[in-house]
């Protein structure tokens, strides 16, 4: 039987399902067992075989303590602070004449590159919000909750380690899931999938620069009525 479920099933916690449906070694000489089993329970394990696959195929990373998790490349490449692209200049409604004092801003002030990726990251950690932006909305996962940390020397690694109420530590603790949990859990995946750190990350500096251009315009009246 365990041969049988290996070649079919190959990534399932074969014990699992042998508990979990009631197979027994003798019962796979029987017909009327056979038939039973290929209508009623082996679409359902195929269909967790296919979620198991691509949740495999995703990328994972090694932590010391939580063995392999899933996990989200969050590294910023590309983004300058200094150099807001001009789809946020207009949203945001910033003035260039603010330029070179942004420019100096970023310049003057190291500390606040992590502190916009922290901003931008409010969906990590204990202290999170609910969701990111990067959640468009989604029945299956409304009730679901979710713990992601950073990892890696700098953060640059986003790592799943509790979904819907369950550890992940290695693939392992996946194997023995239901394919209702494993599908909310590729759609969880998938969401973030969707975050893209630079764009986040020129977001927030673009709201900071507009809060700090509220606070410049102000001086300059100030400067004006004395």
């Amino acid at each position: 039987m365990e041969k049988f479920l290996r070649e079919r099933c190959p990534d399932l916690d074969h014990y699992e399902i042998e508990a979990q449906f009631g197979l027994e070694k003798e019962s796979f000489g029987d017909l009327q067992f056979l038939v039973d089993f290929e209508v009623n329970i082996m679409p359902e394990l195929e269909k967790r075989q296919e979620l198991l696959e691509e949740l495999f195929d995703r990328e994972w990373y090694h932590t010391r303590h939580s063995g392999k998790c899933l996990s989200w490349n969050i590294k910023v490449y590309g983004a300058q602070l200094s150099d807001l692209p001009e789809k946020l200049m207009k949203e945001y409604d910033l003035d260039p004449r603010f330029n070179d004092r942004w420019e100096e801003t970023c310049e003057e002030n190291p500390e606040l590159f992590w502190d916009l990726c922290e901003c931008a990251l409010n969906f990590v950690g204990d202290k999170k919000y609910r969701w990111g932006d990067w959640y468009a909305g989604d029945e299956e996962l409304d009730k679901c909750d979710y713990t992601l940390w950073q990892a890696g020397r700098s953060g640059g690694h986003l790592i799943l380690t509790e979904f819907d109420n369950s550890c992940i530590e290695g693939k392992d603790s996946l194997r023995a899931a239901s394919s209702e949990w494993l599908s909310k859990l590729l759609t969880f995946c998938e969401s973030l999938d969707e975050f893209d750190p630079d764009d986040a990350l020129m977001y927030e500096a673009a709201s900071y620069r507009k809060r700090m251009e509220d606070i410049w315009s102000k001086e300059k009246e100030e400067e004006k009525d004395c």
